[in-house]
């Protein structure tokens, strides 16, 4: 659906885009994450939920940078695979 809403838009390119992944496998995504295609864009989700999180005091700044350095840690130790077993 979301493909011909953008097919609709006159955005074929990213219909297309969408055409591929949703004939994606589970392990076919895990590929293309372990490919770095996506790390700054996940890397960027944890960063700002870590900004929020501190900012409304339910972590503080020292908790924010512990998870952001065990998440660096576990993106360079573990494949996309190990972690969607936990």
């Amino acid at each position: 659906m979301l493909a011909d809403a953008h097919r609709k838009a006159g955005q074929q390119r990213q219909a297309d885009l969408l055409d591929i992944l949703a004939g994606c496998t589970q392990e076919d995504i895990c590929a293309l994450f372990d490919s770095t295609a996506f790390n700054d864009i996940a890397k960027g989700y944890l960063q700002q939920a870590c900004r929020e999180l501190a900012a409304e005091e339910t972590i503080t700044e020292e908790q924010a940078k512990a998870v952001q350095r065990r998440y660096n840690v576990l993106f360079s130790e573990k494949r996309a695979k190990e972690i969607l077993q936990f």
